[in-house]
């Protein structure tokens, strides 16, 4: 009995490891991309000199507070005048 519970152990424990990411090194990445054509390759490097966007935490000011719902009635005014129809027919304007 001790025998078929280690193998139901194992059995349930291979899709776990199987769900681990695989970490390349810095060889293999770079073997990767000496592999991509000279076209894709320009391709990476102009995606990786794009500027990084940073989120930041809202500041929770009165101040802040105040102007963040001045621009949310501001929106809501905005839509309201707007005449807004079906969702296919405003994927066919734009």
């Amino acid at each position: 009995m001790a025998l078929a519970q280690k193998k139901k152990k194992r059995a349930a424990a291979k899709p776990r490891a199987a769900q681990r990411k695989l970490q390349m090194t810095y060889r293999q990445v770079l073997a990767n991309v000496r592999a991509l054509s000279p076209a894709d390759q320009e391709r990476l490097r102009a995606e990786l000199d794009k500027p990084r966007v940073y989120i930041m935490r809202p500041t929770r000011s009165p101040e802040a507070i105040r102007r963040g719902r001045k621009m949310a009635e501001e929106i809501k005014q905005e839509l309201a005048e707007k005449q807004t129809g079906t969702l296919e027919e405003t994927m066919r304007e734009l």
